[in-house]
C-alpha cells in the first residue's frame, strides 16, 4: 500500500483499549498511513462484560494515552484517547462532537467495540446476557454509525468499517446471543452501504476468524469448557479448522481495515469480508 495514503484523514476507533488488540493494531496502521487517530474504550471496569477472567477490558486510560503519545511521536500525527461506553448515547455524542471540533472532520469510523457476554449455550443464556450483547455489538455499532453519517454527509463522504467477526457469517454451538448480534452488524453494514453510498459513504464489515488476542485466550478457555478438554487441546481443535494452520494476528486485521479505508478500495462497499485463513467454506 502507498505510504501516507490516508494523510490528514481523521479516524475514530472504538474498543481500542487493549494492548495487542485489533483496535490498537489498526490505530498503528492508520497512523502509519498518515491518519490522525482517536482511540476509545470503556476506561473503567464493567465485570458483566467479561467472558471470563482471561478476557480483559479496555479499562486503563493511562496506558491508552501513552499509546497515543507513541503514535504522535512515531508517525507525526495527532492522536488522543478518550473514554467511551458505546451503550451510552450521551458519551457517544460527546466523543464524535469532540473529534470534529478538535480535528476538523471524521473520515474513518472503525466500530471495533464488542462484548462476548452473549457466549454460551442457547438454552443457558439469560435475558440480561442477550440484552447486553445486543446493546454493545449491534446497538453500539448502530449508535456510532448514526452519529458519523451526518458528519460524513456534510464533508462529502467517509468510510465506516464494522467488526462483525466470522460470528456474523456462520453460527457455531456455544455462541448464542453473540452470533445473533454479530449477524446484525453485517446487516447494519449492508443497509448503510445501500442507503448512503450516494453520499460518498462506504460501509463494510470485516469478519476476523481466530485472531491471537486477549479475546482469543478467553475463546480457547470457552471451547475447552464446552468440550471438556484442556486449553491446549482446544487450541489445536480450533486450528484444525484453519487451512493456513496458524492463528491470525491483530495486524492481519489492521492491514485489511487500513486497505478498506484507502483510495485503493474506493469501489468496495457493502461487503462482509472474512479474515480467517480460509476457515469458512
Amino acid at each position: 500500500m502507498t505510504d501516507r495514503m490516508l494523510d490528514g484523514k481523521v479516524a475514530l476507533i472504538t474498543g481500542a483499549g487493549r494492548e495487542g488488540g485489533i483496535g490498537q493494531a489498526t490505530a498503528t496502521r492508520l497512523a502509519e498511513a498518515g491518519a490522525h487517530v482517536v482511540i476509545t474504550d470503556l476506561a473503567r471496569d464493567r465485570p458483566e462484560l467479561r467472558q471470563n477472567e482471561a478476557h480483559g477490558l479496555g479499562d486503563d486510560l493511562a496506558s491508552m494515552q501513552h499509546f497515543c503519545a507513541e503514535l504522535e511521536a512515531d508517525y507525526g500525527v495527532r492522536s488522543y484517547a478518550t473514554p467511551l461506553d458505546v451503550t451510552s448515547q450521551e458519551e457517544a455524542e460527546s466523543v464524535v462532537t469532540r473529534v470534529v471540533d478538535e480535528l476538523g472532520s471524521l473520515d474513518i469510523l472503525f466500530n471495533n467495540a464488542g462484548a462476548t457476554t452473549g457466549v454460551g449455550w442457547f438454552m443457558d443464556l439469560t435475558d440480561p446476557q442477550w440484552d447486553l450483547a445486543w446493546e454493545v455489538n449491534a446497538m453500539g455499532t448502530r449508535r456510532m454509525t448514526m452519529l458519523a453519517i451526518p458528519v460524513m454527509q456534510r464533508q462529502g463522504g467517509g468510510v465506516i468499517v464494522n467488526n462483525a467477526s466470522v460470528g456474523g457469517l456462520v453460527a457455531d454451538p456455544g455462541y448464542g446471543a453473540y452470533t445473533a448480534s454479530k449477524f446484525a452488524v453485517v446487516a447494519i453494514s449492508k443497509t448503510v452501504a445501500k442507503e448512503h453510498g450516494k453520499d460518498g459513504i462506504r460501509c463494510v464489515a470485516v469478519c476476523p476468524g481466530i485472531i491471537d488476542t486477549g479475546m482469543a485466550v478467553a475463546n480457547r478457555q470457552l471451547v475447552a469448557d464446552l468440550e471438556g478438554i484442556t486449553v491446549d487441546e482446544a487450541s489445536r481443535l480450533m486450528l484444525d479448522a484453519v487451512p493456513l494452520d496458524r492463528w491470525g494476528q491483530a495486524d492481519d486485521v489492521a492491514q485489511t481495515v487500513t486497505f478498506l479505508c484507502s483510495p485503493a478500495a474506493s469501489y468496495i462497499n457493502g461487503i462482509a469480508l472474512p479474515i480467517d485463513g480460509g476457515m469458512l467454506p
